[in-house]
């Protein structure tokens, strides 16, 4: 909704309030809500269709000694359906000519669902009552994926060659410890073209899998999948061309690493692939 800040304080809930409510329906407009309120106030039309069960308000701003931070206060309002109105108050302490922007993101019940927006305010005044129109963007969907493990590593490549994009994961299961050498998983997931995907391929891994990348290694036009974690060896997936991979072929390490960014004692954390 806002890009993430460089400097973070503490959060304080801002004074907002939705005076529209349920006298609001989609398509009528609600009559400014700043009336009477002492000091700078916005009234925030935010515009859209639809319903989510609440609203998250956020303003954005920087302070004199910080002139690049980004500050970020922030509430939480009931839903209810678009279009709707919020009076939004400065939050304590802060002076108006600070604040930089403001966002806002819908979501449902069940966070499956969500869209968002903001707008930028600039030279707000202590005493200035403004109207904003902030429209909602696109509204987008959660799907969640479950898996038997938790994932360590994951990427997209088209591994099928259906011009789809799917997703190779590489995780550990739960009862295995970060210090233990046995288990990991590889999971394949294709994707059906509409953002849902096949249940998952799984293959054993026998090292705790950290790291996962995909590159055609025997050069026959098809992505294989390398993977890297605790242990002494790589594990190497070839692509079958048939929507299959093949068993894993172990690699062992023999580059002789012991410390440094890509491995820790004898545990290779990352692998890297390329022509050289």
């Amino acid at each position: 909704m806002i890009r993430r800040s460089l400097a973070l304080r503490g959060r304080t809930l801002l004074l907002a309030a939705s005076l529209c409510g349920s006298l609001l329906t989609v398509g009528t407009s609600c009559a400014p809500v700043c009336r009477g309120v002492d000091g700078a106030c916005l009234d925030v039309r935010v515009e859209g269709s639809g319903s989510y069960s609440s609203y998250a308000i956020e303003w954005r701003y920087s302070i004199s000694d910080e002139p690049l931070a980004a500050l970020r206060r922030g509430a939480t309002e009931e839903g209810g359906e678009l279009p709707r109105t919020f009076r939004v108050l400065p939050p304590p302490g802060v002076d108006p000519s600070q604040v930089t922007s403001i966002g806002v993101l819908g979501l449902s019940a069940d966070a499956s669902e969500q869209a968002s927006g903001s707008i930028w305010i600039s030279n707000l005044g202590a005493t200035d009552h403004r109207t904003e129109t902030l429209p909602l963007g696109l509204r987008m969907s959660r799907h969640d994926i479950s898996l038997a493990a938790s994932g360590s590593d994951l990427l997209a490549a088209d591994l099928n060659g259906d011009s789809v994009m799917d997703l190779a994961v590489v995780s550990t299961p739960a009862l295995t410890t970060s210090n233990s050498l046995t288990g990991g998983i590889l999971s394949v997931l294709y994707g059906l073209g509409d953002g849902t995907y096949r249940l998952p391929q799984t293959f054993e891994i026998p090292a705790q899998a950290m790291s996962i990348k995909v590159a055609d290694v025997n050069g026959d036009g098809l992505p294989d999948l390398l993977t890297s974690g605790s242990g002494d060896s790589f594990s190497l997936f070839q692509n079958a061309g048939n929507g299959q991979f093949a068993s894993r072929i172990g690699i062992p390490n023999t580059t002789g690493l012991t410390s440094g960014d890509c491995a820790s004692g004898s545990d290779t954390h990352s692998v890297a692939v390329a022509d050289i």
